[in-house]
């Protein structure tokens, strides 16, 4: 697994980036690590792109998922969290993410195929899109 990340403290935006394949524990070692950063903020919304990973997930990892979010409140601050995808399976998982959430986490999270609808799902001016293209193809391309 490969993962980047980078904030856009001017939009109050995380930008991630995950390749290869992960599981769903892989997904908050990155977490852990982002939260590490000094200018990470726990209501910054996040775009996360899966577009190049593969995650393997069973329906009690879902569970976890949401039960490890709220006990975890430095990560479970009111946000959204924006699924960029690309393939079906990868929209399966944000489905079932978003379907599972059962008020049990305070994130958000939507499945998207373009950058334009996530970046104005997040209330950020699609105007931004070519710029979060760039960026996320610019950490796409650090992780090979």
């Amino acid at each position: 697994m490969h993962f980047r990340y980078h904030i856009l403290s001017d939009l109050n935006l995380i930008l991630e980036s995950y390749s290869g394949e992960y599981e769903f524990k892989d997904i908050f070692e990155c977490k852990r690590m982002e939260m590490q950063d000094p200018n990470w903020k726990d209501y910054y919304d996040v775009l996360g792109d899966i577009r190049n990973g593969k995650i393997t997930l069973t329906s009690d990892d879902l569970v976890n998922i949401h039960s490890y979010l709220k006990n975890h409140q430095e990560i479970n601050a009111q946000r959204k969290s924006a699924i960029l995808t690309n393939l079906p399976y990868q929209v399966v998982f944000g489905t079932l993410l978003k379907g599972t959430n059962n008020n049990m986490s305070m994130v958000k999270p939507e499945v998207f195929s373009t950058i334009e609808a996530a970046l104005s799902w997040l209330g950020i001016d699609t105007s931004e899109s070519e710029r979060v293209e760039k960026l996320l193809s610019r950490l796409s391309e650090e992780e090979k």
